[in-house]
């Protein structure tokens, strides 16, 4: 006797189950099978949906042996059936009961499992639908990895964990395969081939930053393409550079004096730029003398000092005139560098 036997209408489960009928002015020596035979079938029932049913066959195609023994995939119709897979899935996959015809495995109607959603030595409870002929898990229909669709995340892992998630480089993906994705993002980082592929973002190299538009106005403007090359309204506009080189335009025009403190010495109000002082001798206690400067080509030439002042007329330089920009400077942050994962299915 089994559960998938039994009629919702008690005057049919009189002969129900052929293997312990309970017939209208059944004798009393009978009736004790018959209860005894209805404990079994509870009991077949318990251990089907108990999640200790070890399946076999491979990793995109299990069976199992059920307690209850379904004869008809009609017979399996909106039962449930527990099992524990032997190997963990590759991919879409199927299920086999008692020898019926395989029927895919879905977490919601018409949906495949990504790989890796059915984990090695863990229980799961699946009900099998006739109609649409496809089993779908229990408790797995909204979003089996708590990441929602074009959910963004570090990860410090070499590969992606399965096929719902991809490394996002700009490739091209299916418009088909990843209708939902498509249908909420369109070509925003582009159109793939233009007709069956779109491109998920390129992340390689690259921070991200808050799209401005977010709430539906813009108006702080910390991005902008005048600004930083950036328009930071735009989906996937991109922009930056690791280093810098200052260009002569960029410093300001700044003159720089010198002065004579003592009749030996020399100070700047500034930095000296691509010319070096050095002093003569001059008359004690201070008066005219003569200084001795060379320029950056190294070519002397003299200057007097002025002795009202103790000062050297006229020896400015312009910075801005005088420098050439080298090495370019470094505008990166500190950083680490890890893989980014973006759910697709």
């Amino acid at each position: 006797m089994t559960f998938w036997k039994w009629s919702r209408t008690a005057a049919n489960n009189a002969n129900a189950d052929p293997s312990c009928p309970f017939p209208e002015g059944m004798s009393p020596s009978a009736l004790n099978d018959g209860t005894r035979a209805m404990m079994a079938a509870a009991a077949k029932y318990r251990d089907d949906i108990a999640g200790a049913n070890l399946a076999t066959g491979g990793a995109s195609a299990y069976s199992l042996t059920s307690y209850q023994g379904f004869d008809s995939a009609g017979h399996l119709d909106s039962q449930q059936i527990a099992f524990v897979p032997h190997l963990t899935n590759t991919g879409a996959c199927t299920l086999s009961v008692d020898g019926l015809p395989a029927a895919p495995i879905h977490y919601q109607p018409g949906v495949d499992l990504p790989s890796g959603t059915l984990v090695q030595g863990t229980p799961y409870v699946a009900t099998y639908f006739f109609g649409a002929n496809e089993f779908i898990l229990r408790g797995l229909a909204g979003n089996p990895f708590s990441v929602p669709l074009g959910g963004l995340m570090p990860y410090i892992i070499g590969t992606p964990p399965n096929s719902a998630f991809v490394f996002p480089y700009g490739q091209p993906i299916s418009r088909t395969i990843y209708a939902n994705l498509f249908a909420s993002v369109g070509t925003a980082y582009g159109p793939g081939d233009g007709s069956t592929t779109f491109n998920v973002p390129d992340l390689r190299g690259r921070v991200i930053a808050g799209l401005d538009g977010m709430g539906g106005s813009s108006v702080l403007g910390l991005l902008t393409a005048g600004g930083c090359g950036i328009t930071g309204t735009a989906y996937g506009a991109k922009g930056g550079n690791q280093n810098v080189a200052i260009a002569q335009a960029n410093l300001p025009n700044v003159q720089l004096g010198v002065t004579v403190t003592d009749n030996r010495a020399f100070t700047s109000t500034g930095t000296s730029i691509g010319e070096q002082f050095q002093a003569m001798p001059l008359p004690p206690g201070g008066g005219a003398g003569t200084v001795m400067a060379l320029n950056a080509g190294g070519t002397p030439r003299t200057v007097v000092v002025n002795p009202s002042s103790n000062s050297i007329p006229g020896v400015t330089a312009s910075i801005n005139g005088n420098v050439t920009p080298q090495a370019a400077l470094w505008t990166v942050q500190p950083t680490i560098v890890l893989p980014m994962l973006l759910r697709v299915i």
